[in-house]
């Protein structure tokens, strides 16, 4: 989860257009293998299967302190976010919905142009434009793919952010393995 949303906010947090007086709101949604290994019943796919459930709700998920560490360290102080992670019935891959509140109108081609300056000399980021990513078009690559959307009916501005990756492939030990590769 650290992944998509460290990725997908860090952009916006040196450009002043983050509105800090109001909450990040993150809908976060896993396959299965993000829940771990144990052998749990309620985590059998059998019991997953036609469900979609939330878990870990109001900030209590133990990926939390680290994604506030990490917005942390790229702004210097983190925005205030609330995090909701929910069981999605397939294996594998992570997609994440942030409805971020803006100071200014920011449109899904600023944003596309803003990330795509931002990750420019990034292979293993991917900004999509004109359209929202899917778990189909992550699963088995390393990638992140970050796409936006306006919001229309709301008094002030804001932006969504959706984030997707593949956590078997893009997960902490992925990315351990990519530090490798560049260390």
């Amino acid at each position: 989860y650290p992944t998509g949303v460290l990725l997908a906010l860090a952009p916006l947090l040196g450009e002043g257009v983050l509105d800090t007086s109001r909450p990040v709101m993150v809908d976060a949604a896993s396959g299965v293998t993000g829940a771990g290994r144990s052998a749990r019943r309620d985590l059998l796919f059998g019991d997953v299967a036609e469900d979609y459930r939330a878990y870990g709700v109001g900030n209590s998920h133990r990926h939390v302190p680290e994604m506030k560490q990490g917005l942390d360290r790229l702004n210097g102080a983190s925005p205030q976010f609330v995090f909701t992670p929910h069981l999605l019935p397939v294996r594998r891959g992570i997609l994440e919905t942030m409805y971020v509140p803006l100071t200014k109108p920011l449109t899904p081609d600023q944003a596309v142009a803003l990330w795509s300056e931002h990750y420019a000399n990034e292979p293993f980021v991917e900004i999509c434009a004109g359209e929202l990513p899917t778990l189909r078009r992550v699963l088995h690559r390393n990638i992140v793919s970050i796409g936006f959307s306006s919001v229309s009916g709301v008094d002030r501005p804001m932006l969504i952010v959706v984030a997707a990756f593949d956590n078997l492939v893009k997960g902490a030990a992925g990315q351990a393995l990519q530090n490798a590769n560049l260390m």
